[in-house]
């Protein structure tokens, strides 16, 4: 068998990598992008990658408990990842990575906005679910039939009869006048 004396490799060259330069949005873009984001679900995250810098993964990890609105700040203390299709949720790469930023007015105006308006909605939610666990209850007492009953015999939620109610909880939240349909 013939055995290589050299590496024919060595006399190759390498191909260089050609990476697009970063461009960053002047003022008047930053300005049209959070204009163009305003009253969305999008106008925290980008608002908090604005004013902070944050990779990808580290504002997808972010928690409410992550930020403090009084001392206008927020911690690091998770990334997020996606590795051959399975997404987890992993500490930062350094010690250096987990940090705490100081957030601008502008991101600690929308995030107030924004947890204002996820308690609202989660307060309408759940005044409409109560309603319409109470309407089920109150049909079941009619009927006697426990087969109508959204309680198991363990006394949890039946998952069928419950989830399959949105319909319920919009309009019992909307007879209720608690919200708008776009927040259920």
């Amino acid at each position: 068998m013939g055995m290589l004396v050299r590496n024919p490799v060595d006399a190759v060259e390498a191909p260089r990598v050609v990476r697009p330069e970063m461009r960053a949005l002047d003022a008047a873009g930053v300005s049209e992008l959070l204009t163009a984001v305003r009253g969305s679900e999008l106008e925290a995250v980008v608002a908090v990658a604005i004013g902070t810098g944050l990779r990808r993964g580290e504002l997808l990890a972010l928690r409410w408990n992550d930020v403090d609105l009084e001392k206008q700040r927020l911690s690091v203390r998770r990334s997020v990842e996606t590795v051959n299709g399975v997404t987890r949720t992993k500490p930062p790469k350094t010690a250096r990575s987990a940090r705490t930023i100081a957030l601008p007015a502008f991101v600690v105006q929308v995030l107030r906005r924004a947890r204002l308006e996820q308690a609202e909605a989660v307060f309408c939610w759940a005044s409409a679910a109560a309603m319409t666990v109470l309407s089920s209850l109150e049909a079941m007492g009619r009927r006697g039939n426990p087969a109508h009953s959204p309680w198991r015999s363990r006394g949890s939620l039946n998952a069928r009869t419950y989830g399959t109610c949105d319909s319920t909880i919009s309009a019992t939240a909307l007879a209720l006048s608690h919200c708008s349909p776009a927040s259920i």
